[in-house]
């Protein structure tokens, strides 16, 4: 390790010598601040290419660590003169750039700009989707299995750097809705809708308290383009089946409106498989293949409006409607063995699961956005979110001869699982700049969460439902939070400083109502919580900085694990919800040093108490009275985790580049549930995740990425390294206003996973596989006209858009 991190030192830092920066913003004659403007710098007199960049959405751009000596800037954007500068640098410098107009291209503007694939925005990680090519016809929750520190486990519960309880943001604004809800979601979303996914593991007061792991934010598109503007992208996926997706995108913006409106559609089937294996008491296997196709239709609608109502205020609308069918068809075969040494089974099923499953999701929010002259600011939003999922489901389980093969008996179930939950939230937030101190920040947000849930449980006789009072039931769920946060940020001498402290009331109700008498339960729960935060950072010089982070957070119980309901499988497996699970707590401190302004390496430890945990347990059946299977959500007792993470650009070339990730963690966790339900489990992992892309120039951009993990934690389960790699290829076409990408997803057939648990002497083993392969091509076309007297100020529009 310690002559891995000295090479790494030595590659980064090897031209760091007596280097200086250049830094500036790009704007035009009236002010306006211009992204998205190439800039190249060479050498004089000879004019030898020394590097390039692309101005940001502010405008900035920087060059660092350039040698002392005399340089030419060429600055060229459409719709702009040319703009040439000679000087001589001996020391950091600031520069501005004033762009003239063109009259003869102002008719129509094209961005030729392109992103880095991977930023670094103070403790932000941010993924530009947009950028990268190998994206191509990924759905919401594929794209974040893809973005660095990121993995999914089997149950589609999302990881950070290896650390579990995420909290999802979209648009800056949490999601709310949680576990297999939020996993349709992520699903019904497409790549092509995504402009950034930006993670961090240790975000301020002003952030809920929820996410022990970190916070990851999905930022979608929107056009900031003056003018009437639009996008066309459809793509063609071949895997197991043939697959695609179409997506229309249209935004107006002047001076006083900022309108933007999209439409996407998505079409094809995947394949799932799953293998897992029990061990019953008495030393029996119980062995189950499953695999499941999943046909998917979905239809995504998202409009918002902002109105500049003056150059103060601004009033914001937002409407997003998801509706996407997830019909599944899966066959699952049970066989039980004597032992592990016997070849033929001692009972074998075959269970058939069709399930229809509807999910419906609508928001509506309006926002309100104040900054005055003295940059004292005020905004407020109100969100309304419902999601409704209908799923019902048959389930024939016939019981096969072992020898022959045919059929002795069956049991059919059907299921009919109802979901509904409404969300209301409002929240404040105040900004207020203190000169001799740097800003205080304060505000308050209040939240509604009401969950209605129903499960009726049916035996099936000669197609008739009989319904089964023992195992049906509803539950409803209700969670109000009010919150209030304050915190002070500024700069001193050569330390930044970040202090936070947030309070939050939480209110839950839960009652589960019975078909059968004297079962009728209900849970009600009072409690309120301070969460502190900390961030330090001591600029040492240009090239060396450090930094300490300190978060305390909670996570809830999941609505959907609080309910009893037992899904079944098959008749020998299942999986249920815990009424009695308790809120967790975080304690997560962070050390970094960053060098060079680029690379960045972190230390870090988390302590959660009652941490939550899926787990695999054994229990009798009553309508078989042979032991079965069961996950469910359990509260450990603790869990600790030491890690370490690094992250750095690599540069080959000023046309090969790319960025590295790679980390490292110790997990413990212990619970003793009751006697022979022992857990202590010590785990060594770690990932990796790099990415490479190379302009070949004319048009043509090579993509190649891939994650690598070892030794994840999955709830009590660990699951063994696996790892996928993908490689895309792009070329601008039709005078740069549209783009064919081609991409050849899981080079290496790696998207499958093998784990196993231990609770006491129970183990169990699981694999399993999902649709990871396939190949993709996509074709973009930008269109639009731009008008000079459409031109915006970008930190107007930028203020529109702050906090949506």
């Amino acid at each position: 390790m310690k002559y891995f991190m000295i090479s790494i030192l030595f590659i980064v830092g090897v031209s760091a010598a007596k280097s200086q920066d250049i830094q500036g913003t790009v704007k035009d004659e009236k002010g306006t601040i211009q992204p998205f403007v190439n800039l190249i710098l060479l050498t004089i007199p000879d004019s030898t290419l020394v590097t390039g960049a692309v101005s940001d959405e502010v405008g900035g751009f920087k060059f660092s660590n350039l040698k002392s000596g005399q340089y030419l800037l060429k600055v060229s954007s459409i719709g702009f003169l040319p703009y040439y500068s000679t000087f001589t640098i001996t020391q950091n410098q600031t520069i501005d750039i004033i762009l003239q107009a063109n009259a003869t291209q102002l008719t129509e503007v094209v961005v030729t700009g392109k992103k880095p694939v991977i930023e670094t925005r103070g403790e932000k990680l941010v993924f530009n989707v947009e950028a990268a090519s190998n994206t191509v016809g990924l759905n919401g929750l594929e794209v974040l299995r893809k973005s660095p520190g990121i993995t999914v486990d089997q149950q589609n519960n999302l990881m950070l750097k290896g650390r579990p309880n995420v909290q999802v943001y979209i648009n800056g604004k949490p999601s709310m809705i949680q576990g297999s809800e939020l996993a349709s979601f992520l699903k019904s979303l497409r790549a092509s809708d995504i402009a950034s996914i930006e993670m961090s593991t240790t975000p301020g007061a002003s952030y809920d308290a929820a996410g022990g792991g970190g916070v990851i934010n999905i930022q979608l598109k929107s056009n900031l383009k003056a003018g009437l503007n639009g996008i066309v992208s459809t793509t063609a996926m071949q895997g197991k089946t043939p697959k695609g997706e179409a997506n229309l995108a249209v935004s107006f913006n002047d001076a006083k409106w900022n309108i933007t409106t999209s439409v996407s559609t998505t079409r094809g089937i995947w394949r799932d498989t799953e293998e897992i294996v029990n061990m019953t008491s008495d030393n029996k296997i119980v062995r189950l293949n499953s695999y499941y196709d999943e046909n998917r239709n979905g239809l995504n609608l998202r409009l918002r409006s902002d109105y500049k109502i003056s150059r103060k205020s601004t009033l914001g609308v937002s409407f997003m409607s998801s509706n996407n069918d997830e019909d599944r068809e899966g066959v699952s075969n049970t066989q039980i063995f004597g032992n592990s040494s016997d070849n033929l089974p001692q009972t074998k099923l075959n269970a058939f699961n069709q399930r229809k499953r509807d999910v419906e999701v609508l928001n509506w929010g309006v926002n309100y956005r104040f900054e005055n002259n003295n940059k004292m600011k005020w905004g407020i939003d109100a969100d309304w979110n419902s999601n409704k999922t209908i799923s019902n489901t048959l389930q024939p389980n016939i019981y096969l001869n072992p020898v022959s093969d045919t059929a002795l008996f069956s049991r059919n179930y059907a299921m009919e699982a109802p979901v509904g939950i409404v969300i209301k939230m409002v929240k404040t937030d105040f900004e207020i700049p203190l000169k001799a101190i740097g800003k205080f920040s304060f505000g308050a947000k209040y939240s509604d969460v009401g969950s209605n849930n129903g499960f009726d449980f049916y035996n099936v006789n000669n197609s008739e439902k009989f319904i089964d009072s023992s195992q049906s039931n509803h539950f409803n769920y209700l969670e109000r939070i009010v919150a209030g946060y304050g915190s002070l940020t500024g700069q001193k001498g050569k330390w930044e400083y970040s202090l936070g402290l947030r309070v939050e009331r939480t209110h839950t109700t839960s009652t589960l109502t019975s078909l059968r008498q004297n079962q009728n339960r209900r849970v009600d729960t009072n409690y309120v919580n301070v969460f502190p935060s900390l961030a330090l950072t001591y600029h040492l010089n240009e090239n060396n900085e450090f930094s300490l982070a300190y978060r305390y957070s909670i996570d809830r119980p999941i609505y959907t694990d609080l309910n009893p309901f037992d899904r079944k499988i098959d008749e020998y497996n299942s999986s249920r919800g815990n009424p009695f699970l308790k809120p967790q707590f975080t304690n997560t401190i962070e050390l970094g040093y960053t060098f060079l302004q680029s690379m960045n390496v972190t230390l870090n430890y988390s302590h959660t108490k009652n941490f939550a945990a899926f787990v695999t347990d054994r229990a009798i059946s009553a309508t078989t009275q042979q032991e079965v299977f069961y996950d469910i959500t359990r509260n450990l007792d603790k869990m600790q985790q030491y890690g370490v993470d690094l992250s750095f650009p690599i540069t080959i070339t000023n046309w090969w580049h790319g960025f590295a990730n790679i980390y490292a963690n110790y997990t413990m966790f212990k619970a003793n549930f009751e006697s022979n339900k022992v857990i202590d489990r010590k785990v060594l992992g770690g990932g990796l995740w790099i990415q490479q892309q190379i302009s070949l120039g004319k048009g043509w951009d090579f993509d190649i990425s891939g994650w690598y993990a070892l030794n994840s934690t999955w709830g009590v389960s660990i699951s063994n390294p696996m790892g996928v790699f993908d490689a895309g290829i792009s070329k601008k076409i039709l005078k740069d206003k549209g783009s064919l990408k081609f991409t050849f997803n899981d080079l290496l057939k790696g998207s499958s996973w093998n784990s196993n648990s231990k609770v006491g002497n129970f183990v169990t083993f699981n694999k399993g596989a999902w649709e990871g392969r396939y190949i993709a091509i996509n074709f973009n076309y930008r269109f639009g006209l731009v008008k000079a007297d459409f031109k915006l100020e970008s930190e107007e529009v930028k203020s529109r858009r702050r906090g949506n």
